[in-house]
């Protein structure tokens, strides 16, 4: 006998061993909102999908470690770093394995895009958009924030023109993407990595001028509500990147000045992003220079530190009860 079919209110695509997705799971528990925890990287040899397009939101099947689950009743669905889908072990052919991946990838995106009427958190498409920091860039400027010189390139000459102009002291470099695969911290320029710079032919990278000041400042966006939390790494092993060594760095629940709130949800507005983690830095005069935003940030550690509820506010946004 088959089992009942789950009919969740809030789809989480996730691991169950994300500290965040358990974290709001358990608040969507405590308010009795149905939800369930969707891994994709299951997809496509423990993961059953099967839907008509022009039938959505309506799926004909979607099982999941052995569990039915129907779309009739989703109204939200969150996004908290989702695995990609690929093939399983047994397929050893590299040019197979790809095509798995591509075909699942396909698949996959087809749906969620199909579920467009749905709320998102953060809708697929924006939120690969929105990942891609001169275009994060160039969207801060235009609503008026304060923005670092900036350099992209894979031009060794025009690197080091720029690097002259800035002198190297005063330049920061950056990696266009993250994650557990190659991870890196932004790093002040060394002069004895001048040399290098040739290699930028086999790979382009962001330079930027260093901002005088040793607050940064994260502001969490979620829907309307706007957290901020001030983190002083002076003190730190790595002052240049609070990450290095968070655990040494104060943080605390920060007043963020109304202006710029209102153009960081301007910016988020305009990225379509429900949710994003942004990253300022206050200079000595007081000015909020916009570093990066992050679509899939992590907010966890500043609400065990200050106590902002921002879990909280994800929860209700996600089940309908968003305070503003």
């Amino acid at each position: 006998m088959r089992p009942e079919t789950l009919r969740p209110r809030v789809i989480i695509f996730s691991v169950d061993q994300d500290e965040h997705a358990r974290y709001v799971a358990r608040l969507l528990c405590d308010r009795g909102v149905p939800f369930v925890v969707i891994d994709t990287g299951q997809f496509p040899q423990g993961l059953a999908l099967g839907f008509e397009p022009a039938d959505l939101p309506r799926v004909r099947v979607c099982r999941a470690g052995g569990q039915d689950v129907g779309f009739e009743d989703v109204r939200s669905i969150w996004l908290r770093r989702p695995r990609s889908p690929g093939a399983g072990a047994q397929v050893v052919d590299r040019s197979i394995r790809a095509f798995v991946a591509r075909e699942s990838e396909q698949a996959l995106m087809g749906l969620w895009l199909g579920l467009g009427s749905l709320l998102w958190v953060n809708p697929p498409s924006k939120d690969r958009d929105a990942h891609t920091k001169p275009y994060q860039l160039a969207m801060a400027r235009r609503v008026g924030l304060s923005t670092p010189k900036t350099l992209v390139t894979n031009d060794p000459q025009a690197a080091a023109a720029f690097i002259e102009e800035l002198t190297p002291e005063r330049t920061v470099y950056k990696v266009f993407t993250s994650d557990s695969v190659c991870w890196r911290e932004t790093r002040r320029l060394r002069r004895d990595e001048l040399g290098y710079l040739g290699q930028l032919r086999l790979a382009p990278a962001i330079f930027q001028e260093q901002v005088d000041g040793m607050l940064d400042v994260r502001v969490t966006v979620v829907g309307s509500c706007v957290f901020a939390a001030s983190i002083d790494a002076s003190r730190t092993s790595y002052p240049q990147d609070y990450r290095i060594d968070l655990e040494h760095a104060d943080v605390r629940a920060h007043r963020l000045p109304e202006e710029t709130a209102d153009r960081l949800l301007q910016v988020c507005r305009e990225l379509a992003l429900v949710y994003a983690a942004a990253d300022f830095r206050v200079t000595p005069s007081g000015e909020y220079v916009f570093l990066e935003l992050n679509p899939a940030g992590q907010w966890l550690f500043i609400e065990q530190s200050t106590g902002l509820p921002i879990g909280a506010a994800l929860a209700d946004l996600l089940s309908g009860c968003e305070q503003g």
